[in-house]
C-alpha cells in the first residue's frame, strides 16, 4: 500500500475508533501502524499470545530500557567515548558501532537525569569527540524482537510481577479442533 492510501486508511480507522467510538481489531506486522492506531496491543509469537497492554505499558514492562545514540566527530577513536560512558554508566551496553555512531542500550533502572548528566559531562570533558547524542525509549519493534529472540532460545521473556494493574492473559483449548478461548481476568 502506498503512503497516501495507508494514511487514508489510518484516518478512517481513527475516525471510527475515536469519533464513532467503535472497536476495531487489526492484525499487522507493522509496529508503526500498531503504535498509531491501537490503544491496546497483543503481541503474538509462534501462535501464542505473549503480552497485552497499551504501547507504553508494553515498552515499560517488556522493553529493555533506553537507547543512547552518540555521534562522534570524524577522526575520533570511538573507544575513548565508549570507555567514558561505560565507566560512568556501568549498565550501558554497546549494541553496535558504525561510521561515527555508537549505539548503547541502557537499563530502565537508570534515571534520565543521570543519563543526561553523564552525556553532558562527557561532551564537556571529551572536547571535540562527541558531536551530538539522543536518548530514546526502546521501540515497539525492540519489544517484539525480544519476544522473537526468546522464542529462538526456547525460553519465555522474564515475567515482571511488580505492576498489579495488569491483565492476565490465558489461552485454553476451546474444543478438540484446536480453537482457543481468550480469558481476561483483572487482579482482585
Amino acid at each position: 500500500m502506498d503512503v497516501r492510501a495507508k494514511r487514508f486508511l489510518w484516518n478512517c480507522i481513527l475516525t471510527l475508533t475515536r469519533q464513532d467510538r467503535k472497536s476495531v481489531v487489526i492484525t499487522s506486522h507493522s509496529m508503526e501502524e500498531c503504535e498509531t492506531l491501537c490503544n491496546r496491543l497483543v503481541i503474538m509469537v509462534a501462535g501464542e499470545f505473549k503480552c497485552l497492554g497499551s504501547v507504553q505499558h508494553l515498552k515499560e514492562k517488556f522493553g529493555d530500557g533506553y537507547t543512547i545514540l552518540i555521534r562522534t566527530n570524524v577522526d575520533v577513536d570511538r573507544q575513548i567515548v565508549i570507555d567514558y560512558i561505560q565507566k560512568s554508566i556501568r549498565e550501558a551496553i554497546v549494541k553496535e558501532e558504525h561510521n561515527k555512531m555508537i549505539h548503547f542500550r541502557v537499563s530502565p533502572n537508570i534515571s534520565l537525569h543521570r543519563m543526561f548528566t553523564v552525556l553532558e559531562t562527557a561532551r564537556e570533558e571529551l572536547i571535540n569527540l562527541i558531536e551530538d547524542y539522543t536518548v530514546t525509549q526502546v521501540t515497539l519493534d525492540d519489544v517484539f524482537v525480544n519476544f522473537a529472540k526468546a522464542q529462538q532460545d526456547n525460553s519465555d521473556m522474564p515475567h515482571k510481577t511488580d505492576n498489579e494493574d495488569l491483565y492476565e492473559l490465558t489461552c485454553r483449548k476451546a474444543n478438540r479442533i484446536g480453537g482457543f478461548k481468550l480469558m481476561f481476568k483483572q487482579p482482585s
